[in-house]
């Protein structure tokens, strides 16, 4: 089985050959609409036909997504800091301090706001 039969007509034919070379380039051309076609109504942007996922349901489960992964961070940052201020050692303290900004980091992204932090003494 070779390369050419692999690709099934996607490599071009061999140099001097003008009659198979413009057909290589319609079947290139051709595969690449289709390609193309496909790709618009898959993802729903063809009015009147619904594709594989509609974007508005891609849009709903992306924010659900989201949504769920605040409500996630959210707890994890409160155990963080509580671990935080309750830790005995200053470099233990510095540990959660770096999986405090990784989170407060990655909870920003999701939301553009900053997570406020409460301070020790209100936790004690």
């Amino acid at each position: 089985m070779g390369a050419a039969s692999i690709m099934g007509g996607l490599l071009p034919p061999r140099r001097g050959d003008v009659e198979g070379n413009n057909r290589w380039q319609w079947f290139v051309f051709l595969k690449l609409w289709m390609l193309l076609a496909f790709a618009f109504w898959a993802l729903d942007f063809v009015p009147g036909f619904h594709g594989l996922a509609r974007a508005d349901e891609l849009r709903q489960l992306s924010d659900e997504i989201r949504l769920s992964r605040i409500e996630t961070l959210e707890p994890r940052i409160f155990d963080l800091r509580v671990k935080q201020c309750l830790a005995d050692s200053p470099g233990t303290r510095q540990a959660y301090a770096g999986q405090l900004t990784k989170s407060m980091r990655a909870f920003y992204e999701l939301t553009g706001a900053r997570y406020e932090l409460l301070d020790c003494a209100e936790i004690m």
